[in-house]
């Protein structure tokens, strides 16, 4: 297991988010990029994955208290947090919109969230 260390910093804190979005960007060019082939099918099977790591930019920002009392006083880039949420949304719902347009993959779309947020994630028998 990865030790867990202590973010003492407002800087530290923002390197945390760079390093995160760094590879949060690198798997939306992965999947952008098949938007140019036109494979929406394969998209669909991305899009919960994507869900959650913007969930979790948003996280970072504060949203629903989330890491509000771990993360370090002094953080003053608040409105870059927003920005940097909402450009991630953004090329989310682009996504979402391009699978939506293909009755097929967005039936495969709503199904994977339905398994990936419920059946995954939800409750264990």
């Amino acid at each position: 297991m990865i030790e867990h260390k202590r973010i003492e910093t407002p800087n530290e804190y923002r390197d945390l988010v760079a390093w995160y979005t760094f590879l949060l960007n690198k798997e939306f060019e992965m999947v952008e990029q098949e938007m140019e082939f036109g494979s929406p099918m394969e998209i669909a099977e991305c899009i919960p994955k994507l869900i959650s790591a913007v969930n979790v930019v948003g996280y970072l920002r504060g949203q629903d208290k989330m890491f509000i009392v771990p993360r370090p006083n002094g953080i003053d880039f608040q409105a870059e947090l927003y920005k940097t949420e909402e450009f991630y949304e953004d090329r989310l719902w682009k996504l979402i919109d391009y699978v939506n347009k293909d009755e097929k993959a967005s039936r495969k779309y709503r199904g994977l969230l339905e398994e990936y947020y419920v059946k995954s994630r939800g409750l264990r028998n």
